[in-house]
């Protein structure tokens, strides 16, 4: 499962391992540009707002039940009524 954010210290932390084996001003102008870079970015826009609606709508439906199928990693949505 991917993260839902990954934190500036995370990066950071990454950026410096990476830079570890760099001479001291290699290092330092590595650190300097990605710095800029992460103050320069914007958040990303959620790509998945549709999918995500329409599985809660799913959820909320009292009509529908929702259940593991018996086999293989699948999902059934059925009638509630059916269903008991």
């Amino acid at each position: 499962m991917n993260p839902r954010c990954i934190t500036i210290e995370d990066i950071l932390d990454g950026v410096q391992k990476a830079v570890h084996s760099l001479p001291v001003g290699m290092a330092e102008e590595g650190r300097q540009g990605n710095l800029g870079i992460i103050k320069s970015s914007s958040k990303p826009r959620h790509n998945m707002r549709l999918e995500r609606e329409a599985l809660r709508n799913l959820k909320k439906n009292t009509d529908l039940t929702i259940i593991p199928a018996e086999k293989g990693n699948a999902t059934v949505i059925i009638n509630t009524v059916d269903y008991k």
